[in-house]
């Protein structure tokens, strides 16, 4: 899983919290100085390890100007990297036969988010309850 904890996230009783792509973009957005807003406020106001999928890191690079970019070593030094590995994969052709078959199917992405949280028993930090909420199993907090 990684180095050892990383500060800046509320335990609410868990060891580790994955974090959304949602999250780590207000986090940036307000860093650049944009304002205190609700996801800086939450990391002053909390403590415990938090991850981010390797999913999240590339929806990351997308979103930057070039992949050496330094928001990108901050989050990686700052939080765990969690990797795409054989539980995951299990756990997202579990979640897309299933969501499939009732016909709410969500988007890949988040999908391969959703099953990285579900693998490592974790909660999921994020704004978007309204597609990730179809999850089964999945614990969301917000922010």
């Amino acid at each position: 899983m990684g180095a050892g904890p990383k500060r800046g996230c509320s335990s609410r009783g868990f060891a580790l919290i994955s974090l959304d792509t949602t999250f780590l973009i207000d986090l940036q957005r307000e860093m650049r100085g944009l304002g205190v807003g609700p996801a800086s406020q939450w990391m002053k106001e909390n403590e415990v390890a938090c991850g981010v999928s390797a999913i999240c890191i590339g929806e990351l690079v997308e979103g930057l100007p070039n992949p050496d970019h330094p928001v990108l070593d901050y989050f990686l030094h700052r939080f765990v990297f969690l990797p795409v590995d054989r539980a995951v994969a299990t756990s997202y052709g579990k979640l897309v036969k299933g969501l499939r078959a009732k016909g709410q199917l969500i988007g890949t992405n988040d999908l391969w988010i959703a099953a990285t949280a579900l693998a490592q028993g974790v909660p999921l930090l994020t704004r978007n309850i309204q597609e990730l909420g179809r999850v089964p199993g999945l614990r969301l907090m917000t922010y």
